[in-house]
């Protein structure tokens, strides 16, 4: 079933974020643990007030680096350098009207800098959660 995507950016996020169950996360090394339903108490007992911590903890910021590498595993792709490999690995046609596009969406001049429009990716990975080695957002 095909999926269709409003920008070229939400193509990115969503193949990297869906991932990010797959890979472990940057403040522990395996998924946490999965909370068996007769595990907890019965609502009636627990009296835990609105706007306390969750039971179960959240997991940690997305490591886009290890998403991305375990993805490219096998492939002769440059997604750390390079936008059009980056689109290939995650799905995206890299074709010039999709990068026109995806400059666009991060506010870069499109003038050809492929550098440029790496690192704003990267960047938007970042505030949108995800955790992005300084090397890849420069």
């Amino acid at each position: 079933m095909a999926v269709f995507y409003d920008t070229v950016f939400e193509a990115i996020e969503d193949f990297i974020f869906s991932r990010r169950y797959q890979a472990p996360t940057v403040e522990q090394e395996t998924p946490p643990p999965i909370i068996a339903p007769m595990a907890l108490a019965p609502a009636t007992t627990m009296s835990t007030p609105l706007g306390s911590p969750p039971l179960v903890p959240l997991l940690g910021q997305v490591d886009i680096e290890a998403i991305l590498a375990r993805e490219a595993e096998g492939k002769d792709l440059d997604w750390q350098g390079s936008v059009a490999d980056l689109l290939k690995l995650c799905g995206v046609n890299p074709t010039v009207e999709n990068r026109r596009s995806l400059a666009e969406e991060l506010d870069v001049a499109d003038n050809g800098d492929d550098e440029a429009l790496y690192a704003a990716v990267m960047r938007e990975l970042e505030d949108r959660g995800g955790l992005v080695p300084a090397e890849l957002k420069s």
